[in-house]
């Protein structure tokens, strides 16, 4: 629920409401669904994200949501590698390390961890951003020179790191997907070596950008459709001999430039 801010309030350009209001509906929808519970692992078997419906565990009764599962998550992927203790969102993260033990948890392909030096803090938050940003197709929301300092946002890292999560998870869902798919078609999945796997679920990846692209252009093609019936329904007809010519010249545009691409 938004409270304390109004329509008015964005059209005065009220900076710390407006901000506020961002922060609100990426805590709803982009970390609110984060919640693991305790003592499990960090991804349901079937790689779906754990959401606020999940049953808390039996034993301890816990469960723990957004902020606390996301760093639970983080501690858990990034345990045992050097110069790496996640304890926070904020100087957890200042040297670049631990967003590269991430990555390298997940694609230990994409980086060579052990070349990487808790002393090259820009180095390694921009090799760490790189990666995320060409490989994973990450959208690169910080800059290396924000995260270096003595006291980094909390909120712009906790919603840059949200994405790796939600990234990996929708990762371990694919592969379960292509696992499912092998052994249907007779193939023996252990059997298969890592590339094929990963070119397998590049492919699902791919056919979902494809879908999500097809759909776009219907929504814009009905979008036109319904604009361009409003404009010809519309017309009203000149009664002078340079006006039919424009409407001529303008048809004949419609008809060879505007709507064939369509």
């Amino acid at each position: 629920m938004l409270e304390n801010i109004g329509a008015e309030d964005i059209l005065d350009r009220n900076e710390r409401l407006i901000l506020g209001l961002i922060w609100t509906i990426i805590l709803r929808f982009q970390i609110d669904t984060i919640s693991i519970p305790v003592g499990l692992d960090c991804y349901e078997p079937d790689g779906a994200v754990f959401s606020e419906d999940m049953e808390m565990d039996e034993e301890t009764g816990e469960r723990r949501h957004a902020k606390d599962a996301l760093l639970l998550w983080c501690q858990r992927k990034t345990a045992g590698y050097a110069n790496v203790k996640v304890e926070n969102f904020t100087t957890s993260w200042r040297n670049g390390l631990a967003f590269n033990a991430l990555i390298h948890s997940h694609r230990p392909d994409l980086i060579n961890y052990e070349s990487l030096s808790p002393q090259d803090p820009i180095g390694n938050l921009n090799n760490a951003f790189d990666i995320a940003e060409k490989k994973l197709e990450i959208a690169r929301l910080l800059d290396a020179e924000d995260v270096n300092v003595s006291h980094p946002d909390e909120k712009s890292i906790i919603t840059y790191v949200s994405l790796y999560y939600h990234y990996f998870a929708k990762q371990k869902t694919e592969m379960t997907g292509a696992r499912r798919v092998a052994k249907r078609n007779g193939l023996y999945i252990r059997s298969i070596s890592t590339t094929v796997i990963l070119q397998i679920v590049g492919n699902l990846m791919q056919a979902d950008q494809l879908q999500e692209d097809f759909e776009t252009l219907c929504s814009d093609l009905l979008q036109w459709i319904q604009n361009t019936i409003v404009m010809l329904n519309t017309r009203r007809f000149p009664n002078s001999l340079k006006g039919i010519q424009d409407e001529l010249v303008r048809f004949k545009n419609y008809r060879t430039v505007e709507k064939p691409p369509k």
